[in-house]
């Protein structure tokens, strides 16, 4: 993880899915591929028995392809920590939208609200053009006006990151299997990581410790209690302490 400072929580977190969530990676877009062959190839003949079989193999083919993932590791505690939280989770993938939501609601049962899964349907925007982000967030009331608080976490640069980029959101490259990080955004190995971040929670500055060497903050820290009873314990009387020759007595 090159990043591992902590961070305040997201107003919403838009995941991709192939390599992201999910271990099966290029399954969408092989089998799409695979589709647009069998259509061409039979486009111009009559319906054929050739033709049916054709349909079925890529039909086996997409439930072997089902039966085959598996959520990637941690990504069921970071969701579930997300909605603990009452964070939106939203999926985004260039796949076609009824088998990616096939896929979401395999895995990740009760995780994830189906209307916040999109794929590619009709005209509607995918990646990497922006609009593939904007729209379902603004369909579901998630206010743009402050785009660094959308969370978005992707493993393809150019088409998950890119368009978060552009769009002013908090990009994170999900990058599990090691690939280069040219465009320098925040970076993690694992969905744990991604949780250690979300959990962890980002130090308070305090007025009476920021004007403290740091060596020294911690003993003021546990000096504060007697400020209950005795007045505020203040970074003079720890400089007064040292003149005299008490501190850490």
């Amino acid at each position: 993880m090159t990043d591992n400072k902590p961070q305040k929580q997201p107003k919403a977190v838009i995941f991709d899915l192939d390599g992201t969530l999910i271990n099966d990676k290029g399954m969408m877009r092989d089998f799409s591929h695979d589709v647009v062959d069998e259509f061409d190839n039979n486009a111009a003949q009559e319906p054929s028995e050739k033709s049916f079989v054709g349909v079925r193999k890529l039909v086996e083919k997409l439930f072997r392809n089902f039966s085959d993932q598996t959520p990637k590791g941690g990504a069921i505690e970071l969701l579930q920590h997300l909605k603990a939280q009452n964070i939106p989770v939203f999926v985004v993938s260039s796949g076609n939208q009824d088998i990616v939501r096939g896929i979401v609601s395999k895995n990740f049962v009760g995780l994830i609200d189906q209307g916040k899964v999109y794929g590619a349907i009709g005209e509607n925007p995918t990646k990497p053009d922006p609009k593939a982000y904007i729209n379902p967030l603004r369909e579901h009331n998630i206010s743009l006006e402050n785009p660094a608080q959308i969370m978005v976490v992707g493993d393809n640069i150019e088409k998950d990151l890119k368009p978060a980029i552009k769009s002013g959101m908090d990009a994170v490259f999900f990058n599990d299997a090691n690939k280069v990080n040219d465009i320098g955004v925040k970076e993690v190995k694992s969905m744990r990581d991604l949780l250690g971040l979300l959990v962890a929670k980002p130090k308070e500055s305090s007025p009476y410790t920021d004007c403290v060497p740091p060596e020294e903050s911690a003993l003021l820290e546990n000096r504060m209690g007697v400020g209950a009873n005795f007045g505020v314990f203040t970074a003079n009387n720890l400089q007064q302490e040292k003149l005299s020759g008490d501190l850490g007595k």
